[in-house]
């Protein structure tokens, strides 16, 4: 794929159209110094001539097309991508504010025996997209990283309750999902 971003297709049609004059050129010279002959070697020159830049085509039209059809399609990708980052972008930040409001509440109540967590953390529309957050490129990486850590703090739960002895990890993995939030946020931000 890297050689296609290489070749300018616009110096090849060039180079082509430099090659084939050269050809008429020498064609001309040797017609006028006597090799070749115009009556009989003439259409056995014209053939070869047109033969070689036959071939030249026959590969250059459908490696442009080839590379029309890559760029085409990567262009598609990145629109569908920014249209779903717009659907997303809230999504993400409704999750950032959650994480961010558990997290206080959690401290909060440090000294409580069992202390009670809501579990709404990971909006509903982000659940509901779950299986296409790969379409945002960076960002559906780093916000299936931020669903994942919400997930690993859920395990130190017992129901809707956090045990004291469990706060330290919940808290932790709760901050690794902001991190990784606003990070997918702000990825979901540039790509826009």
């Amino acid at each position: 794929m890297d050689a296609f971003k290489k070749i300018s297709w616009s110096r090849s049609a060039g180079h082509a159209s430099l090659i084939t004059l050269g050809f008429l050129i020498a064609f001309g010279l040797l017609g006028l110094i006597g090799p070749v002959r115009f009556g009989g070697d003439t259409p056995a020159w014209v053939q070869a001539v047109g033969s070689i830049f036959a071939i030249f085509v026959a590969v250059a039209v459908p490696t442009w097309q080839r590379s029309q059809e890559t760029r085409d399609r990567r262009t598609h990708e990145l629109l569908v991508g920014r249209s779903f980052g717009l659907v997303l972008i809230r999504e993400l930040e409704k999750m950032e504010s959650r994480i961010d409001r558990e997290i206080t509440d959690v401290l909060r109540s440090a000294n409580e025996d069992l202390i009670s967590v809501e579990k709404d953390t990971i909006p509903q529309g982000l659940w509901d997209k779950g299986d296409s957050l790969h379409l945002l490129g960076p960002a559906g990486g780093l916000a299936i990283s931020a669903i994942h850590a919400v997930q690993r703090a859920r395990a130190e739960m017992t129901g809707h309750w956090l045990y004291p002895e469990n706060l330290p990890a919940f808290v932790l993995c709760m901050k690794e999902a902001k991190g990784f939030c606003q990070a997918a946020i702000f990825h979901v931000k540039i790509g826009l």
